[in-house]
């Protein structure tokens, strides 16, 4: 959250850009000024996002076969999960895949999230590698419903590291929870015009009169603040999440640790939000 100073600076420079910076420069730079400021306003407003119970796993190298084991009984043993994925950016190239997150949703108030680190998994010779291929495989099955914030094609950039295919991908019923996130809203809440100044009438909150653009679609974000009442944090949008998470991977000072349990809370809340939407 800004300080009130800060928060100042920031609309002052959202007013101020400089002539000199033009064209797409001065659109990223206005853009990325509005998203912090729009960060700023929901975390003032809405308490941080409160997470169901669940339990953490990492899936790397050091992740032994009984736990890999443990976790395809818990996939085979349901039939609803959320996905997410975290890509690296590359100055004039494009995304880099780093990491997937899987929540394994075994009742309503209870689950398993797992983080598979891209850049950290076992050698392919090795045992362990196959049973994280057997993960995937069991996970994107005809009987899996895995509900995605945008479609299942972001993971199309992750099949280079041979865990499954293109045609695997869509074995599973995957579900546009963004798309149909978007419809219900529209459905529940269609704009309400007001007459009168009387304070009885329910203040609108259509996609147009929170300031939403009907052709665009819904951040994740936004479906939390405006669904959930709550915050959830996306400061770590653009952050390294192929530097190695789980803190068994290396040695780390306090300082990286800290630093990574964030990227980590930032990972899993993404899914445990998403369980969140779908019960509401």
């Amino acid at each position: 959250m800004l300080s009130q100073r800060e928060y100042e600076d920031l609309l002052w420079k959202i007013n101020h850009i400089p002539s000199t910076i033009t064209g797409k420069k001065r659109h990223n730079l206005r853009t990325t000024f509005k998203k912090k400021l729009h960060e700023h306003e929901l975390a003032t407003k809405y308490p941080p996002f409160e997470p169901l119970k669940f339990e953490q796993y990492f899936i790397n190298f050091r992740t032994t076969n009984s736990t890999l084991i443990h976790l395809i009984d818990q996939i085979k043993s349901t039939s609803v999960f959320t996905l997410d994925t975290e890509s690296i950016l590359i100055p004039y190239r494009p995304n880099a895949p780093a990491l997937i997150q899987v929540q394994i949703i075994l009742s309503e108030s209870f689950s398993s999230v797992v983080l598979i680190e891209m850049c950290h998994l076992p050698r392919a010779h090795e045992h362990t590698f196959t049973l994280v291929k057997q993960f995937f495989q069991t996970l994107f099955n005809t009987d899996k419903n895995i509900f995605i914030w945008g479609a299942i094609s972001e993971l199309h950039n992750f099949c280079s590291y041979n865990l499954f295919t293109y045609e695997q991908l869509y074995l599973c019923n995957p579900i546009n929870l963004q798309n149909e996130f978007k419809d219900h809203w529209n459905e529940q809440h269609p704009h309400q015009p007001t007459t009168s100044t009387s304070t009885n009438y329910p203040e609108c909150i259509c996609e147009e009169c929170l300031g939403l653009q009907k052709t665009n679609t819904w951040s994740l974000q936004n479906a939390v603040a405006f669904e959930l009442s709550q915050w959830l944090d996306k400061r770590q949008t653009t952050s390294n999440f192929d530097i190695g998470l789980d803190p068994t991977l290396y040695h780390f000072n306090s300082a990286e640790t800290e630093h990574r349990q964030s990227l980590i809370r930032y990972a899993v809340y993404d899914c445990l939000s998403m369980q969140q939407i779908m019960l509401k």
